[in-house]
């Protein structure tokens, strides 16, 4: 049973959370809900299968309906990850490690991405893709990689305030 300055704590801790912390696993899995209506055949942007392969991937190429559902259930799994990364609730404390360095990971992976194709954005053929990552895909993935990033800063902050406090 936690006394009352705990409860007090873990109160406050709850209140210092920013709407901002929201960010990661909501984009997470508003994206994953996007590649699942890929997979069903939603060809959103662009009206033919060719269209929103050339504005999704730079190239005529469809993904399988396989790989799509794999990056939904990706997507989704990651959103999962990074709810529960800056949750005080997650026990034991090795499980709670592993699921914030995850968290790191997937931020990682989302700066990475944004910054990858940044060279080929500028540089490259004036493609439909090309002005697609550089005015959307590329900032939401780097917004999405920062928001996380800062949640799990924030809770890391917030929880070793706290023990400190104790």
């Amino acid at each position: 049973m936690l006394s009352a300055s705990a409860r007090s704590r873990r109160t406050t801790a709850r209140r210092t959370r920013s709407p901002f912390d929201l960010v990661g696993p909501v984009g997470l899995g508003g994206l994953g809900l996007l590649h699942a209506a890929w997979a069903l055949g939603w060809r959103w942007p662009g009206g033919s299968d060719e269209a929103w392969a050339e504005r999704i991937g730079g190239s005529t190429e469809m993904p399988t309906k396989a790989e799509t559902w794999t990056m939904a259930v990706v997507l989704a799994g990651a959103a999962g990850v990074v709810a529960a990364s800056t949750s005080s609730a997650l026990r034991p404390p090795l499980l709670r490690r592993g699921v914030r360095l995850a968290a790191w990971g997937g931020s990682a992976v989302l700066i990475g991405r944004a910054l990858y194709f940044l060279p080929q954005d500028l540089t490259g053929e004036p493609g439909v893709f090309n002005k697609l990552d550089l005015a959307v895909y590329a900032p939401l993935s780097a917004t999405l990689g920062i928001c996380i990033a800062n949640g799990l800063r924030r809770s890391a902050h917030e929880v070793a305030t706290a023990s400190h406090a104790a």
